[in-house]
């Protein structure tokens, strides 16, 4: 009788240590179905990622990149799963979205929306920064029903094209997050477009009042996690291994078995990302906000640049804002560090000669960490020598057309803050430019420039001839 008693105990305690508070979280860039990708096109792939969920018995996974048709595709075949993912163009339906799919069984959903990284979050499409395209944050509030436990899930993809970008949507998010969760717990995934080693990483895991932010669940290619090293794959063709998408836990969570996974059928990848999952419980501290007791203590925001025409023939206008409220912006053109002793930006300014413009913005006795700083060139090309004839001998990529041709023409310099305007592109073609001045004139100096932006497949030439003509017949 002591005995049968005994085993019963012995069970009972068994049961009770069960770990079903657990949640296995993820994150995957699935690559939109419009691209081109040979053998990796979605039809191709689209099983594999929807088994990876079922097999890994994902709680809760945000992706990336979905369009409509993979998002029906998705939700037809992961019937175990809700999910929310409207479009950043519209907020419906348009554009590519980052949808949360969360296990309908376990989770009640309490609330959910989406904002965009702009200064005007709730305008749809908004694009901020010098971004290439609206980015957005998808968000839902959560019941577990299991622990009784109510939190916060993000998702996002920042952009590719602009680190100004990259870095004030780390800033804008942070603020958005203190806002949405209070106290509550959350998590933070996405495609964030920044390795380990950048200053959007940086900034997201930063201590701001000697409290941390945001904990990563992977802080080192070689530690903490089972898997390869680095989740941007581009199908096998990458030579440089990045860390770029992250799951991130509020303090009161806690997280163990990161890991990245390799997931690939013969020669078809799951995706030019690897996925990324984690598994993550609750503290026994309930309603234990880890930043503060009401909203996140952050850093000023930066100014920026409204306009960029940075090269001018005579005189330009510059006109600066900051996405915080009630800054006072504070510049210099000598090259020195903006105090509050320099000049006050109260109207546009005017250059007239070629320069280096800093600015920080002030607010009491705390100023920004970061400087905005950019360079004005006053052109001294000769105006009287104008180009005959442009003749583009291969077609530009219709993904980075720029302004066209008129790009190389334009006067102005291409930067990295505005690849989608300043740059041109060609892919699977030589750049073949003839420029025909209709008369002979004397070249003393000849310069290029090239956008590289690896994590975007945007590289440098291999290399570079110029050829010069008498005649438009012999070079």
């Amino acid at each position: 009788m002591k005995r049968a008693v005994f085993l019963s105990l012995l069970l009972f305690l068994f049961l009770g240590c069960s770990n079903s508070s657990k949640l296995t979280v993820g994150t995957l860039n699935i690559r939109n179905s419009n691209a081109n990708d040979g053998n990796n096109n979605w039809s191709n792939r689209q099983d594999l990622v929807v088994n990876f969920i079922k097999q890994n018995k994902i709680s809760i996974i945000g992706l990336q990149e979905v369009l409509p048709d993979q998002y029906s595709y998705l939700r037809n075949n992961l019937t175990d799963y809700e999910a929310i993912g409207p479009g950043r163009v519209d907020g419906q339906n348009k554009g590519e979205a980052n949808p949360i799919f969360f296990n309908k069984e376990r989770f009640l959903l309490k609330s959910h929306s989406i904002f965009w990284l702009s200064k005007t979050p709730q305008k749809p499409g908004s694009k901020a920064w010098n971004s290439a395209c609206p980015r957005i944050v998808t968000w839902v509030q959560l019941s577990d029903k299991q622990t009784n436990r109510d939190f916060f899930i993000f998702n996002t993809h920042f952009d590719h094209y602009s680190q100004e970008a990259r870095e004030n949507s780390a800033l804008l998010l942070l603020s958005q997050i203190s806002d949405i969760t209070k106290r509550a717990p959350f998590i933070l995934v996405g495609d964030f477009n920044c390795s380990l080693q950048s200053k959007t990483f940086k900034t997201l895991t930063t201590k701001w009042n000697q409290k941390p932010v945001l904990n990563p669940v992977i802080t080192k290619p070689t530690r903490g996690f089972k898997g390869v090293s680095y989740t941007y794959n581009d199908f096998g063709n990458v030579e440089n291994h990045q860390i770029i998408d992250h799951i991130f836990i509020s303090s009161n969570l806690k997280e163990n078995k990161a890991r990245i996974h390799k997931i690939k059928n013969q020669n078809i990848y799951i995706s030019d990302h690897y996925p990324v999952t984690t598994n993550i419980k609750f503290t026994t501290q309930k309603n234990n906000y880890p930043i503060s007791a009401n909203k996140l203590s952050l850093p000023l925001f930066p100014p920026y640049l409204k306009n960029m025409n940075n090269i001018f023939t005579n005189k330009t206008k510059v006109e600066i804002s900051c996405f915080s409220k009630n800054a006072k912006i504070h510049y210099t053109l000598d090259q020195s560090e903006p105090t509050l002793d320099s000049p006050q930006y109260n109207e546009p300014i005017v250059l007239t000669k070629s320069c280096e413009l800093k600015a920080r913005s002030f607010q009491g006795n705390q100023s920004s960490d970061q400087i905005m700083h950019q360079k004005f060139y006053k052109s001294i090309l000769d105006t009287s020598i104008n180009l005959d004839e442009i003749i583009l001998n291969n077609p530009i990529n219709p993904e980075y057309y720029g302004d066209g041709i008129n790009t190389l023409i334009d006067k102005e310099r291409g930067s990295i803050h505005n690849p989608e305007h300043g740059w041109i592109g060609f892919q699977r073609n030589d750049i073949d430019i003839v420029l025909d001045f209709g008369k002979k004139i004397v070249i003393n100096r000849f310069a290029l420039g090239f956008f590289v932006n690896p994590q975007s497949r945007i590289f440098k030439p291999e290399k570079v001839i110029i050829l010069c003509s008498n005649n438009s017949l012999r070079y």
